[in-house]
């Protein structure tokens, strides 16, 4: 069933040359998520783990950007948490920042409170220690950028859970497509707050091989 929300994804860190996957995590579209129990979260993470998946990153819009009110994914990533710890599973947060029919952003204070919320968690996944925490865009939207990734940084840092910020960049991996170098160096000099890049767009628009290097 999750097979049909989800796409395999790789994460790569922004400071290597040559990276050797050692962990695939899927996108987990939150939304579709309403009617799910812990034991449909089982199932999933259970198939996943099937076909090497080793965490999902979830994806969702904030809860109050439509109408009727979508608090009810803070429940379904309760039981995708208790699932995860009783399956073995890892996962992530991805805040989506692509939206561009709301005014309502996601904020530095409630982001935190989430992160925190789960950052004792088995199931969350780590890099050098510190909780993992992506994002979809962020890099189109003026509500966002560098200082408001660098803000949400601190924001958990004080919280007693310091991030590893690996967002994807959208715009930034469209443009690698014609020119990879170019485009990863512009990035790393736009976004010094940022410790990673979470490659969502992985699978070649155009007809040529891609490889890890950069």
């Amino acid at each position: 069933m999750f097979s049909k929300f989800w796409t395999a994804l790789a994460l790569v860190a922004i400071n290597l040359h040559l990276v050797a996957a050692k962990s695939v995590v899927a996108h987990f579209m939150l939304d579709n998520s309403y009617a799910y129990t812990v034991g449909q979260w089982m199932t999933d993470m259970k198939a996943a783990q099937q076909a090497g998946i080793d965490g999902f990153s979830l994806n969702w819009i904030p809860p109050d950007c439509s109408s009727p009110s979508r608090k009810w994914q803070i429940s379904r990533i309760d039981d995708a948490y208790q699932a995860a710890e009783a399956t073995g599973f890892k996962l992530m947060f991805s805040f989506d920042m692509s939206y561009t029919t709301c005014n309502t952003f996601w904020n530095t204070t409630f982001m935190t409170d989430m992160i925190t919320k789960h950052a004792g968690s088995s199931a969350t996944m780590r890099w050098n220690t510190n909780v993992l925490v992506s994002t979809y865009a962020g890099d189109d939207n003026d509500a966002y950028g560098n200082q408001f990734f660098q803000n949400l940084k601190n924001s958990c840092k004080s919280a007693g859970n310091p991030i590893s910020l690996a967002p994807a960049l959208v715009s930034y991996a469209q443009a690698a497509q014609t020119n990879a170098q170019q485009s990863a160096a512009k990035m790393v000099s736009d976004y010094p707050s940022i410790d990673g890049y979470f490659n969502w767009q992985a699978w070649p628009l155009m007809d040529a091989n891609m490889t890890c290097t950069a």
